[in-house]
C-alpha cells in the first residue's frame, strides 16, 4: 500500500512540473505575431474563428450570433490578428524627438501646453516601440530555435531601457521646472510623478551593458528548456518518453524522471550561476541591499520580504498540512484511471466556456469573442514553442493575445480559463504606456479568482468530471500558493547569498521542498527549480501566484455564501483604475488582507471544509 501510495503521488510530480513550466506569465509588454497568423485566421462574416494546427487540421469554433454587448469595449476596433506584421521600430527617432523635447526646455519654452503636446507624442511613439518589441518576443516564443527573432527582441529590449532613461531624465527635468511642475501634475496625476522618480531608482545607465547580458542569458535558457532532452545509455529522453514510461515499469520511469531532472539542472543551473552575479552586481550599482529587493520595488509591491517572510511561516503551518492530506485523499478516491475522462476537445471546451461566460458575465463574453472573431489565441502543440503560457497585450491595437499549448486535457483548458481573466482585464483596460503600472499581484486575481468561480459551471464545462476537477481546482488553490511562497523563498535566500555553488542550491531547495511538503509528497531531490522559467525570465515573480490566491480564494469563500456578490468583487476588481494597489483594492472590494495570518487561517478552514465534504 505505501509503495503504491509513492507511486501514485510521485507520478503527480510531472503534472505539477508542467503547470510550473507552462504557467502564466503575464507579460508586462505587449504581444502579438504574424507568424501565428498562420494559426489563427479570423472569419469575421459567419462569426467563426478557425485555429490551425501545424500538422494542418482546421480546428473551426463556430461563434455565436448576436450584437457585442453594450457597456464598455462596445467601441473596440476589430482587427485581425492575421493582419499584425512586424517591423524593427527607428528606435533612434524617440530618441531624437526626446533631445529634441530637452531642448526646448533648455531654452525656457514658456507655452507648457505645446511642450506637454510633444510630451505626449513621445510616450505615443514609446507605446509603438514597446508594442513591437512584444510582437518580436511573441514570435520568439513561437520558435525559440530561430534567433531571427530573438535577437530582435534582444536588441529592443536594450534600445528601451536606454530609451527608457531618456525619458526619465527629460521628465524629471520637467518636474523640476517652475513653468512645468504644475501643468505636469494636472495632466498626468500625483501617481505618475511617484512613478517617474521610483523608475529614476530602478534604471540607470551603469547597469545598460548588465541588462543586456542578463538577457541573453535568459534566451539561452529559453532555448535549453524547449529543446532539452536526457541522455541515458545510449539514447535520449524527453519527459513525454519518461512519462510514458511510468505505468508500464515504474522503477525504470522514477529513475529517469530523476536523471531527467539532474541534467537539466546541472546545464540550466551554469546559466544561473551566471545569472545570479550580474544581478546580483546590478543591486550593488542601484545600491539595493539584494536583488530580490530590487525585483520587489520593480513590481510595484505595496509589502515588502519581511512581510511575506511572516507569511510563508503561517503557511508552512496552516496550508501544508492541509495540501498534502487533501493530495493523498483526492488520488486515492479518484473515480477512475481512465485517461479518456480527462480529455476534452479545443472546439468542445471552447464552446462551452462560450455559453458559460454568456450567463457569468457579458463583459468577459465580450473579450473572449473579440479573441475568437480576431484570433488572437495560439494553441498548436510545438516542440519549438517556450514552455510557458501567458497573456499579453499589443497596445497600438489595443489587443490582448494569448499564448499556450492545448494538449487536450483538462488541465490544458484551466489554463485557457485562467489567460482569459488577464485578457479580459487587458481588453478593458484604459490606461497603459510608459510609467502606468499595474502591479502583478493584482494582474494574477484576474486570472486565478476565474478559475476558482468557474468551479460553479464545472458540470457544464467538464462533464463527469467536475465533481472531481472542482476539489482538484481547490487543491490547485493550495499548491499555488505553497509554491509561491517556497519558490519566493528558495530565490531570497539565494540572492541573500550570491556566492552560493550549485549544490548548495540544491541541497537547499531540498531542504525547502521538505518544510513545504513537496519532499515527502513527490519525491522531491532538489534540482527541480531548474525547470521553473519564472526563476530566469521574471526573478521573483512566483509569490505573486501565492498572495493572488489567498484574495482569489477569498473571492471562492464569498461565491460560495453569495455568488453574485462575489461576481461584483471580482469585476470591480478586474475593471481597476491605473496605477491601483493590491492591498488597497482587495481590502476596499470587503476582502481580508491578503498578507496577514488571519486570512490564512480562515481559507484553511474553509478549504478544508469544502474538500471534506460529500
Amino acid at each position: 500500500m505505501k509503495k503504491r501510495m509513492l507511486k501514485i503521488i510521485s507520478i503527480l510530480l510531472v503534472v505539477l512540473c508542467t503547470m510550473q513550466t507552462a504557467g502564466c506569465m503575464c507579460a508586462p509588454v505587449a504581444v502579438l505575431s504574424a507568424v501565428a497568423a498562420a494559426e489563427a485566421v479570423a472569419h469575421k462574416d459567419d462569426l467563426e474563428a478557425v485555429l490551425i494546427t501545424e500538422s494542418g487540421n482546421d480546428v473551426v469554433l463556430p461563434m455565436p450570433s448576436g450584437s457585442v454587448p453594450e457597456g464598455e469595449g462596445e467601441e473596440q476596433e476589430e482587427v485581425s490578428f492575421s493582419d499584425i506584421t512586424y517591423e524593427r521600430p527607428d528606435t533612434a527617432k524617440i530618441s531624437d524627438a526626446i533631445k529634441q523635447l530637452d531642448g526646448v526646455i533648455d531654452a525656457g519654452e514658456t507655452d507648457s501646453d505645446s511642450v506637454l503636446d510633444q510630451y505626449d507624442a513621445i510616450l505615443d511613439m514609446y507605446r509603438h516601440l514597446d508594442s513591437e518589441e512584444s510582437l518580436a518576443y511573441v514570435l520568439y516564443a513561437m520558435d525559440v530555435t530561430e534567433d531571427y527573432y530573438s535577437d530582435e527582441y534582444d536588441f529592443l529590449v536594450e534600445e528601451l531601457n536606454r530609451i527608457d532613461l531618456e525619458l526619465t531624465d527629460v521628465s524629471i527635468k520637467m518636474y523640476e521646472n517652475d513653468t512645468l511642475a504644475e501643468p505636469m501634475m494636472e495632466r498626468y496625476g500625483p501617481v505618475f510623478k511617484e512613478n517617474v522618480y521610483i523608475g529614476e531608482k530602478l534604471n540607470s545607465p551603469e547597469i545598460q551593458e548588465d541588462l543586456s547580458a542578463e538577457q541573453k542569458l535568459v534566451s539561452d535558457y529559453d532555448t535549453l528548456l524547449t529543446t532539452f532532452v536526457a541522455e541515458d545509455g545510449g539514447k535520449t529522453y524527453t519527459m513525454d518518453d519518461i512519462v510514458g514510461i511510468a505505468s508500464t515499469d515504474y522503477d525504470e520511469y522514477f529513475r529517469l524522471f530523476t536523471e531527467y531532472y539532474g541534467q537539466l539542472n546541472k546545464k540550466a543551473g551554469e546559466i544561473y550561476l551566471k545569472l545570479l552575479k550580474i544581478r546580483s552586481t546590478i543591486a550593488d550599482k542601484l545600491h539595493y541591499e539584494t536583488f530580490a529587493d530590487y525585483r520587489y520595488e520593480g513590481y510595484g509591491r505595496d509589502y515588502t520580504r519581511e512581510d511575506i517572510q511572516e507569511l510563508q511561516q503561517a503557511v508552512k503551518e496552516h496550508i501544508v498540512p492541509l495540501y498534502k492530506t487533501a493530495v493523498i485523499r483526492q488520488n486515492l478516491m479518484s473515480p477512475s484511471s481512465d485517461k479518456n475522462l480527462d480529455s476534452i476537445a479545443l472546439s468542445t471546451f471552447m464552446n462551452r466556456f462560450d455559453g458559460v461566460l454568456g450567463d457569468f458575465s457579458d463583459k468577459i463574453q465580450n473579450s473572449f469573442r473579440f479573441m475568437l472573431r480576431n484570433g488572437f489565441i495560439t494553441t498548436d502543440v510545438s516542440e519549438k514553442k517556450m514552455e510557458t503560457s501567458f497573456t499579453t497585450f499589443l497596445s497600438d491595437y489595443h489587443a490582448p493575445f494569448i499564448f499556450t499549448q492545448y494538449e487536450g486535457k483538462i488541465r490544458s483548458a484551466k489554463t485557457i480559463i485562467h489567460e482569459s481573466g488577464h485578457f479580459a482585464n487587458f481588453y478593458y483596460m484604459q490606461e497603459y504606456g510608459w510609467n502606468v503600472s499595474d502591479p502583478l499581484d493584482i494582474a494574477e486575481i484576474d486570472s486565478q479568482a476565474l478559475e476558482l468561480l468557474m468551479t460553479h459551471y464545472y458540470d457544464r464545462l467538464f462533464g463527469n468530471m467536475a465533481a472531481s476537477e472542482r476539489k482538484d481546482q481547490l487543491i490547485d488553490g493550495l499548491y499555488s500558493i505553497i509554491s509561491g511562497c517556497m519558490e519566493d523563498e528558495f530565490q531570497q535566500r539565494v540572492y541573500e547569498n550570491p556566492d552560493m555553488t550549485l549544490e548548495e542550491m540544491n541541497s537547499m531547495y531540498y531542504e525547502l521542498a521538505e518544510e513545504y511538503g513537496f519532499a515527502s509528497l513527490y519525491g522531491y531531490t532538489g534540482s527541480e527549480w531548474a525547470a521553473i522559467p519564472h526563476s530566469f525570465q521574471s526573478p521573483m515573480y512566483y509569490i505573486s501566484y501565492a498572495v493572488s490566491m489567498i484574495a482569489a480564494l477569498e473571492i471562492w469563500e464569498l461565491s460560495e455564501k453569495d455568488f453574485d456578490a462575489a461576481r461584483d468583487v471580482y469585476l470591480t476588481i478586474l475593471c481597476r483604475p491605473a496605477n491601483s494597489k493590491f492591498r488597497t483594492i482587495t481590502t476596499e472590494n470587503g476582502l481580508r488582507d491578503p498578507i496577514s495570518v488571519e486570512a490564512i487561517k480562515s481559507l484553511a478552514k474553509s478549504v478544508s471544509n469544502a474538500l471534506n465534504a460529500d
